[in-house]
């Protein structure tokens, strides 16, 4: 089920009240269709996605009809890795804190360094969820390359910073 609706000619609505979508805790929607790794574990890096993509406009109306019919609802960023689309992904954030949308990111957390610590830190998320398997020699196993544990070990005290 797609979450666009047409109403009267073009203009399109994003939520609409459906029945079975009463009040959600969490909405994910994914940003990005390309990764900065070739997890093991996970082949969308391989997805070749070819799906019309959604713009920030479109993002922004979402963050509208969230606002409007599910105030409270945590909106997370997520996709192969969001943060490859850091303008993007910062537009739709302020956007969502002017809205007062409360906010969340799923990330594998390599391209986090203190500068994109202290943005995030500024748009007040609810959470950063960061990709850690476990110790060094397995994250990095998992996460094929050589050295994502030291980088996102290195994101997380940004982040506290």
């Amino acid at each position: 089920m797609s979450i666009f609706r047409k109403k009267s000619g073009d203009e399109k609505e994003v939520f609409a009240r459906y029945e079975n979508l009463k009040n959600p805790k969490i909405i994910s929607i994914d940003i990005s269709d390309s990764c900065n790794l070739k997890c093991k574990i996970c082949k969308q890096w391989k997805d070749k996605n070819r799906h019309k993509k959604l713009n920030l406009s479109d993002i922004k109306k979402l963050i509208s009809q969230l606002s409007k019919y599910f105030p409270g609802t945590i909106l997370e960023f997520s996709g192969q890795e969001p943060l490859l689309k850091q303008n993007f992904l910062f537009g739709a954030l302020d956007y969502a804190k002017k809205k007062n949308v409360r906010t969340a990111l799923s990330t594998n957390g390599i391209l986090i360094d203190e500068e994109i610590a202290k943005r995030l830190v500024e748009m007040n998320l609810h959470h950063i969820s960061l990709s850690l398997d476990g110790f060094e020699g397995i994250h990095n196993y998992i996460r094929n390359s050589r050295n994502s544990y030291e980088k996102v070990i290195n994101a997380l005290d940004s982040l506290v910073k």
